[in-house]
């Protein structure tokens, strides 16, 4: 007969996950989970839990809380598996911070995607999605948090104005866009230092470009057409 592990809980943290250095603590967390459900750890390394499933048949969550209140709950929970380290989950300024970013319900549940801030500035590809059944069970975590930006330093060189303009010189801009222009300031994880990114919907040249720039010494370090990948930002 298959062994089935522990059904997944929304229990207070075990005393050994806030004890010990961070790593220990993470490790503690980890195997908890691994007992519980099926846990895949994360890139580079991290050690991190990068996805969870839950089976249906271990699902349990709290009867009567909101989709948020579950996921909030589990994810502070296991905030050393995930994050290995205190976050803010509660919208309060934090180093780190995990802020609500959208959520959409279907026929296959209830689906919160949260968004990684560091000292307030926007991960690139930062995320952990939670994932609801429609009984509102946990189903999945999925989680592409980067560890160790703390040390980055949020605030740019170059200001946003002088991003969109170097923007619009790096694709020859010509002529008024097709959407208003959009800026947002990122860290940018590969690189570890903050980036302007700009995206304008152009005429001519006929596109929707992003330009990704050094927001310490106004470098382009990427320019692409969005509409490659069929993304009309005018129309989306």
């Amino acid at each position: 007969m298959a062994f089935l592990p522990a059904p997944l809980t929304m229990a207070a943290p075990m005393a050994s996950a806030t004890t010990g250095s961070p790593a220990t603590a993470s490790a503690q967390d980890i195997a908890s989970l691994q007992k519980q459900g099926l846990v895949k750890l994360g890139r580079q390394g991290s050690g991190l839990v990068h996805r969870l499933y839950a089976p249906s048949s271990l699902r349990r969550s709290k009867p009567g809380s909101s989709a948020e209140a579950t996921a909030r709950t589990f994810l502070q929970t296991h905030v050393m598996a995930f994050f290995g380290r205190t976050v803010s989950l509660e919208g309060k300024p934090a180093e780190v911070e995990l802020r609500t970013d959208r959520k959409r319900s279907s026929r296959t549940g209830t689906h919160l995607w949260r968004r990684q801030f560091v000292n307030g500035v926007a991960v690139e590809g930062g995320w952990v999605a939670v994932h609801l059944d429609p009984d509102g069970q946990l189903m999945e975590v999925e989680s592409s948090y980067w560890p160790g930006l703390e040390d980055v330093d949020p605030r740019p060189t170059i200001p946003r104005a002088s991003a969109a303009r170097i923007a619009a010189a790096a694709v020859d801009a010509q002529g008024p866009p097709r959407a208003p222009l959009t800026t947002e300031l990122v860290i940018d994880p590969h690189r570890e230092d903050l980036v302007w990114k700009v995206t304008q919907a152009l005429w001519a040249p006929y596109g929707d470009w992003c330009t990704e720039i050094d927001a310490h010494d106004g470098t382009v370090l990427q320019t692409s057409n969005l509409m490659i990948d069929g993304k009309d930002l005018a129309h989306a």
